[in-house]
């Protein structure tokens, strides 16, 4: 006799993101037909009534290889917050004599638009394995677009550069929050078979970025105020709030503590590191003493061993780096950071 599986089989081969986290036994709502002369078969699969939202009826075995529309639009609106972060940042390098003529400043000073907001991505990038943890996709995505619009509005009204400054690095930890979010949803939202596709568009996203950036950014300052690209920056920040508030949905959270000790130790070992590369070059530029770039860039160095140190015996460590005693993954990681 053909075996039909019972209602906790089919269960069980439900992705994780449909079936919900409490359902240990079989619930009152599944009705599954059982037949001798006919194999069960998800499509058989009846939900009456089904009381949380997040579950569904899968039609069939193979719609599970299928990309929905609510997982394209999920995609597609983080990856637009994601592409601005990186196209902003060669656009403006393009920009730099115009904002040097209109506000007075020097190329040091205009640098910080880079640097500063490189800094400020640097240091909310790592502590985004938390805030997925505490907090749904969709308020840290919604959290994301709002910092990236109010720094895009705050710098193309700017009067002065340091409110320009400012704006840029207020849209430093909108990126900082959604560069990670969007390939937290390709990992855990995808059909397994399509996982590797779907990560190579989102590669494809960020590569782009930076290629059209310095392109585009030639013809605004040609055509236009360097100002139209914050403008351009916030329209494409609405539409991306459309697409993905019809998409994005909630997800688990959990009260996990935050080790502020870590965080600081990061936020110290990138200030030093990148305020003691600054400060070398514009000291070997002036000819003046290498000093105080020297004594940064080893307050940096201290603060990456004694996060090392603190990650090791801390017991929810914001960066585990373990993973990287995997050699596979390690020689990856060194491989990328070459190429990049």
């Amino acid at each position: 006799m053909t075996h039909s599986p019972t209602p906790v089989e089919v269960l069980t081969h439900m992705s994780a993101y449909e079936a919900p986290p409490y359902f240990a036994t079989v619930p009152s709502c599944v009705r599954v037909p059982n037949t001798p002369t006919q194999p069960l078969r998800l499509r058989h699969l009846a939900i009456v009534g089904a009381p949380y939202k997040g579950f569904s009826a899968v039609s069939s075995p193979a719609s599970s290889d299928r990309i929905s529309p609510q997982l394209i639009g999920a995609i597609t609106a983080t990856a637009i917050l994601a592409f601005l972060g990186l196209f902003l940042e060669t656009v403006l390098n393009v920009l730099f004599p115009a904002l040097m003529s209109d506000f007075s400043v020097t190329m040091a000073d205009v640098q910080w638009m880079t640097s500063g907001y490189l800094l400020v991505v640097s240091i909310v990038m790592p502590i985004t394995g938390w805030l997925q943890r505490r907090f749904t996709p969709r308020s840290l995505f919604f959290t994301a677009a709002g910092s990236i619009l109010t720094g895009a509005l705050v710098a193309a009204l700017a009067p002065t550069y340091p409110l320009l400054l400012a704006g840029r690095l207020i849209q430093g930890m909108g990126t900082g929050i959604v560069t990670p979010l969007m390939f937290t949803i390709i990992l855990t939202r995808s059909p397994r078979s399509k996982i590797g596709a779907l990560m190579g568009v989102g590669a494809l996203v960020l590569g782009t970025a930076p290629a059209l950036g310095p392109i585009l950014g030639g013809i605004i300052g040609t055509v236009a105020s360097w100002r139209a690209v914050f403008w351009i920056c916030a329209a494409l920040v609405l539409v991306s709030v459309c697409v993905g508030s019809a998409s994005i949905t909630g997800g688990q959270v959990s009260r996990v503590s935050l080790d502020i000790v870590q965080v600081a130790l990061i936020a110290l070992t990138f200030v030093g590191l990148v305020l003691g590369v600054e400060r070398a070059g514009t000291a070997l530029a002036e000819g003046a003493s290498l000093l105080m770039s020297l004594g940064l860039i080893v307050l940096g160095v201290a603060g990456a061993v004694l996060f090392v140190l603190r990650s090791h015996s801390a017991p929810t460590p914001v960066i585990r780096l373990s993973v990287l005693r995997a050699p596979a993954y390690r020689y990856s990681l060194l491989a990328f950071a070459f190429f990049q």
